[in-house]
């Protein structure tokens, strides 16, 4: 958090995967304090619940929408 300038709240709460969403800025700075690229501390694991395609799920002012209701 030190090298970085994150707040060590963050850095935590990053690393214990409660986040919903990552600053892209802080993943710049993390990757270069640690000298790493995104793929080393990011893993892409796909969703359950299918969203595009004849799944698409809508989003109206940050709400999701179901289309099929």
């Amino acid at each position: 958090a030190r090298e970085t300038g994150i707040r060590p709240s963050t850095i935590c709460a990053y690393y214990n995967e409660f986040a919903e969403r990552i600053n892209l800025e802080h993943l710049d700075r993390i990757c270069e304090a640690l000298g790493c690229r995104v793929e080393d501390v990011l893993e892409y694991v796909p969703s359950l619940q299918k969203k595009t395609g004849q799944d698409l799920i809508l989003e109206d002012h940050g709400n999701r929408k179901d289309p099929k209701k």
